[in-house]
């Protein structure tokens, strides 16, 4: 596994971090549900039009350095609004084309209601707090 490393904005060179940024990430490299090579991200915060930007430039480089599976512990995310939403569409759209994988665990029980409401766990893997993915069936 990779050494976990903390990013919000100073990472890849993306500039300067708001002072009062509401989002905390943390990524590392790991294996997902199925044994194979994903990025962990973790979410601390809210993921909103304010910090959506930010997630969405560093999952940008980390797709031109070849990373197609994803997984967001989302344990601490305390709020998402629609373009948070929109940021895992993206993703998911984006890794779709090279067979990739988007899957959202720890989810809270209300935003599990959102991603319901929303369509979005149709569409992504999105497990409820305290179950984790399981392995694929082969």
């Amino acid at each position: 596994q990779g050494q976990g490393q903390a990013f919000a904005g100073g990472l890849f060179g993306l500039g300067e971090v708001p002072k009062m940024s509401l989002l905390k990430m943390q990524a590392h490299d790991g294996l997902n549900c199925a044994g194979n090579p994903a990025k962990i991200i973790h979410l601390d915060g809210e993921l909103d039009e304010s910090t959506s930007p930010l997630l969405k430039e560093c999952l940008k480089k980390m797709l031109e350095e070849d990373h197609f599976s994803y997984q967001f512990n989302c344990a601490k995310l305390t709020y998402i609004d629609s373009t948070g939403l929109m940021t895992f569409v993206g993703l998911k759209k984006a890794v779709s084309k090279k067979n990739g994988k988007v899957i959202i665990f720890d989810v809270s029980g209300q935003m599990m209601k959102i991603f319901t409401i929303t369509g979005l766990k149709n569409s992504i893997d999105c497990y409820p707090a305290h179950e984790q993915p399981l392995a694929e069936a082969s």
